[in-house]
C-alpha cells in the first residue's frame, strides 16, 4: 500500500514540477531542512510524531504563510488526481491554525515520499 501511495504521489509531484514553477521552493525548503533520513521519516510515518520545525502551530502557521501557493498546488493536484479532499484537510477547514498545520503535514509527506522515491529509484 506505500508503494502504491508513492507511485501515485510521484505522479501527482511530476505533474507539479512540470506546470508550477513554486513547487520548487516548498521542495527546495523540505531538502534544505531535512536530511535524507528526516525525509524518510515523513514518508514513511507522516509528521504526526513529530517533526523538528513542523511540531507547533506556529511553525506550520509561518511555513503555509510562506509556501500557501505551493501547498494549494500540491493539494489541487491531488484533489483532481485522486478525486477527493483528504480527510485528514477537510476536518480541520474549521480552524484556521488545525488547517494551516494540516496542509503543512500533508504536503510535507507527500513531498518526502516523492522525494524519497525518487532517491530509490
Amino acid at each position: 500500500m506505500v508503494e502504491t501511495v508513492a507511485i501515485r504521489s510521484y505522479a501527482i509531484f511530476n505533474n507539479l514540477r512540470k506546470g508550477t514553477k513554486t513547487m520548487k521552493t516548498f521542495e527546495q525548503y523540505l531538502t534544505d531542512n531535512y536530511n535524507t533520513e528526516e525525509l524518510q521519516d515523513i514518508a514513511r510515518h507522516g509528521c504526526q510524531g513529530g517533526v523538528p520545525g513542523m511540531i507547533y502551530y506556529e511553525e506550520t502557521t509561518e511555513i503555509y504563510q510562506r509556501f500557501a501557493s505551493d501547498l494549494h498546488d500540491i493539494l489541487d493536484i491531488f484533489v483532481n488526481e485522486q478525486g477527493y479532499l483528504p480527510e485528514f484537510i477537510s476536518k480541520n477547514i474549521g480552524s484556521k491554525s488545525l488547517f494551516y498545520n494540516a496542509m503543512v503535514w500533508f504536503c510535507a509527506e507527500i513531498t518526502a515520499m516523492n522525494l524519497t522515491y525518487e532517491m530509490e529509484v
